[in-house]
């Protein structure tokens, strides 16, 4: 009778695992994205098209949404804190940017994922600043190059928070989207 159940209990098992997907594939950028590539051939990022440049030399990329209060930026850089894990440095950049400041803070999710083919991390929270009237709700996603020494940011955020349901989608999209070339 054990035998019989251990049986049914693993192929079962079999089954199910054949009904589990193990993919590892990363959602299509929308077709109706345009594009950005930098000048130096370092990343592309898509966006929608209606959403307008608006670089500057502080960060990478930047486009906002004309007439509302959206945004998403593109930061690289080198860290102090070294070659930690990507959750380490997730938690040591976030305690850091953006919850010790926060007159209130919350986060809804962290997630993992697969961007370009590397590990990443996204966040969605939303937090109140005292500059700030509203708060706002954020997507960030960190994730590192393949030699563990640069830290690459996407930041998409809205306010006030209640407007995040509209953008979200897109932000998705747009986090999603980061490729690094060089």
């Amino acid at each position: 009778m054990k035998r019989l159940i251990l049986t049914i209990l693993v192929i079962g098992m079999v089954l199910l695992g054949a009904c589990v997907s193990t993919s590892t594939s990363e959602p299509p950028i929308p077709a109706h994205f345009t594009t950005y590539s930098d000048e130096a051939g370092l990343f592309s990022i898509s966006y929608p098209p209606d959403w307008e440049l608006a670089l500057s030399k502080e960060e990478l990329f930047h486009a906002v949404v004309p007439n509302k209060a959206a945004a998403v930026t593109v930061t690289v850089g080198t860290t102090e804190e070294g070659k930690w894990k990507l959750e380490d440095l997730v938690e040591a950049v976030f305690q850091r940017a953006y919850i010790d400041d926060a007159e209130e803070y919350h986060e809804f999710s962290r997630t993992k994922a697969t961007v370009d083919g590397r590990e990443a991390i996204i966040l969605d929270f939303e937090a109140k600043y005292p500059v700030s009237t509203a708060a706002m709700r954020m997507l960030i996603m960190l994730l590192r190059d393949r030699d563990n020494e640069l830290v690459w940011t996407v930041y998409c955020g809205v306010m006030p928070s209640k407007d995040f349901s509209y953008f979200e989608p897109d932000f998705h999209a747009i986090v999603r989207s980061l490729r690094i070339l060089k």
